[in-house]
């Protein structure tokens, strides 16, 4: 593996770093972004936040994802998808010069904007959105975690700007967290979803909500996506391997 690029700025050491055909961005050594143009899926976390909407088929022409990082996610969603318009959110500038120069994140439809999330999402009125990624994470004591607090304030935001049949994706730190989120704790957002999956990885603690507006009735294991992935994309990559599990 050789650094590319390095720079410190304000306490956050920022390095660009090569891995085979991969690119990977390091924050103060935690690797926050992966992508390979030659690998559709990374083996990581962020395979996890596009997989929820295969088990829709409502069209996904308006995305928003919070918390750009390298950008691999809207790789992802732009290959797989091709959505009419993509929406990110990133409030710091050397993640949005690096996914620029590093992650090829020069697409025609997408959109990106330096801004504070939760005050973007707030002041935000205008068309809404079919997927929305909450991946918002921040440092505290050397270790990540959610820079926004996944509670009723903040889901109820969320859910304003989705579409009639919208999936909301949230990565949370631990399957604990995602436990104790507004989205299954609080009745009445609850009420707003009408299924919700939480899926994993074997050798990651993270897990990833996926807050359906509609109904989901579609197998969730490994194998059947797989199967989805071929018979709907063409696209066949066994570094795929995650659990599913059905929450509501």
């Amino acid at each position: 593996m050789a650094i590319i690029w390095q720079q410190t700025l304000h306490g956050t050491r920022y390095e660009v770093r090569s891995a085979g055909s991969s690119i990977r961005l390091y924050n103060n050594g935690h690797l926050n972004s992966q992508y390979s143009a030659r690998h559709f899926f990374t083996g990581n976390v962020w395979d996890l936040l596009i997989l929820p909407a295969l088990l829709t088929k409502t069209e996904l022409a308006r995305v928003l994802v919070l918390g750009v990082g390298g950008g691999t996610a809207i790789h992802q969603l732009d290959q797989i998808y091709g959505p009419a318009a993509m929406l990110g959110i990133e409030l710091d500038p050397v993640h949005i010069r690096i996914a620029r120069r590093f992650f090829d994140l020069d697409l025609p439809n997408l959109s990106i904007h330096r801004a504070d999330a939760m005050q973007w999402v707030r002041n935000y009125r205008g068309p809404r959105f079919d997927l929305i990624i909450d991946d918002l994470f921040l440092e505290s004591d050397g270790q990540p975690c959610r820079s926004i607090e996944a509670g009723t304030a903040w889901l109820r935001q969320l859910s304003r700007l989705l579409s009639r049949k919208g999936l909301l994706v949230q990565n949370h730190i631990s399957s604990a967290e995602l436990a104790r989120s507004a989205a299954l704790q609080d009745s009445r957002i609850r009420s707003r979803f009408k299924s919700a999956l939480r899926l994993t990885l074997p050798v990651y603690e993270n897990a990833v909500g996926a807050f359906y507006r509609e109904q989901v009735e579609l197998a969730t294991g490994p194998k059947a996506v797989r199967h989805l992935l071929r018979q709907r994309f063409g696209l066949a990559d066994n570094r795929l391997r995650f659990r599913a599990r059905r929450l509501f």
